[in-house]
Parts: C-alpha cells; sequence; structure tokens
C-alpha cells in the first residue's frame, strides 16, 4: 500500500523538524506498554491502532463499512459490530485488504495532523502494520518490540478471544522474525514491566540525542 502523494507531502515536511520514529512488533511483544514508556519519558506519541478506533466512528466511515461488508457487522442499534468485523478481517484476506483501504489513508492523514500540533522534537508512532504499509519509508527510524512466541500467546491469553483468533491475527501481519530483521532497532520485552521500562529509556536517551543534531 502506498501513501497518497499529500501524505508522503506532509511527513516530508515533519521528517525535516523532527525525529520520527515507528514502532511495531507482532501480537502480544507489548507495543503499548512500550509506547506509555515512551510517553512517560517525554516523547509525543500516536497509536494507530487508537486512531482506528476513532475513525471507525466516524458517519463517513460507517456509510463506506456498510456498503464494503453489508448489515452484518452491525449491531442492532446501528453500531459497528467490531468483534465480528474484526473476525471477518484476520480469517479474510480480500476483506482485510479492503477494510485497511478505507482506513489507512485516513490514519494516517491524522497521525500528520497530530504530530503537526505537537513542539517536541520526538514522535512515536505505534503502527503494527508499519511494514506493511510502506510508512516504514517516509520516518527516521523503526523500532521492533519482540518477544518470544509462547509469551506472546500466553499474554494475549486474557483478551477473551475465541479460539484460533491469535494464530489467524499473525497469520494477517509479517512474521515476526521478518518484522524483526527489518527493523533499525529491536526492543526486547520477554521479561517484566520494570525490565521494558529500563530498556526503554536507554533508548529514548538515544533518541533525544538524535532529534537534537
Amino acid at each position: 500500500m502506498r501513501l497518497s502523494t499529500k501524505a508522503a507531502a506532509g511527513l516530508a515536511a515533519l521528517r525535516r523538524r523532527k525525529l520520527l520514529v515507528g514502532l511495531t512488533g507482532p501480537i502480544g511483544a507489548g507495543k503499548s506498554a512500550a509506547l506509555e514508556e515512551f510517553a512517560r519519558l517525554g516523547a509525543f506519541t500516536v497509536s494507530a491502532d487508537e486512531l482506528a478506533r476513532a475513525v471507525l466512528t466516524s458517519p463517513a466511515c460507517y456509510s463506506r463499512i456498510s456498503k464494503q461488508f453489508g448489515p452484518r457487522v452491525f449491531l442492532p442499534d446501528g453500531s459497528l459490530d467490531r468483534k465480528k468485523l474484526a473476525a471477518k478481517v484476520f480469517r479474510d484476506r480480500t476483506a482485510r485488504k479492503k477494510l485497511e483501504s478505507l482506513l489507512h489513508p485516513l490514519i494516517i492523514e491524522e497521525t500528520i495532523a497530530l504530530i503537526s500540533t505537537t513542539p517536541k522534537k520526538t514522535a512515536i508512532v505505534d503502527a503494527p502494520l508499519l511494514f506493511e504499509t510502506g510508512l516504514e519509508r517516509h520516518l527516521h527510524l523503526t523500532v521492533c518490540v519482540t518477544a518470544p512466541g509462547k509469551t506472546r500467546r500466553r499474554r494475549c491469553s486474557g483478551r477473551g478471544w475465541p479460539q484460533g483468533e491469535f494464530e489467524a491475527r499473525e497469520r494477517a501481519q509479517l512474521p515476526a522474525g521478518e518484522k524483526e530483521a527489518r527493523a533499525d532497532i529491536t526492543l526486547d520485552n520477554s521479561g517484566s514491566r520494570a525490565a521494558l521500562r529500563a530498556r526503554v529509556k536507554t533508548l529514548y536517551g538515544f533518541l533525544k540525542i538524535t532529534a537534537e543534531r
């Protein structure tokens, strides 16, 4: 998936003023936890997942989803049934690509708008599909949060997913090893939150120095 000319220009303008860092990783690796630690240290952070949830509530997006997926992904009160939509897209590659084509341009547009408002010099963008969408080509650095498969599966066991959901979501993304290989920096999150906090602190120190150059 390629960014629009407008989005690419917007990110290029931001690159001249700020250090743009993409944060990614496989399911259950702890991207959200790492993002929280970066925010605690003073970085400006953006969560693509949170933006996606917000975008999904917009009337314009509702209309497009209704046209693409029909009434079955909506509840009787007219609101979006996120679980049904997720179950469909994580098991159907064509459906997933359709949803991504709807959401991705809106998420990128909102990401650019948010980063443009902050005076902070370092912006961390948590984007699970960082490499799949080609967003990494428009950022300065990429960081992949890593953890063993068994650890990630255990962390996801409390999310209330139906049987097979973890595997379906894994298949919907690049393999964990490929994400790690393509990233500029890997961030190990196989241990405790305290250990992650220490690693993020060290990494953020490096990013701050880089941003000030």
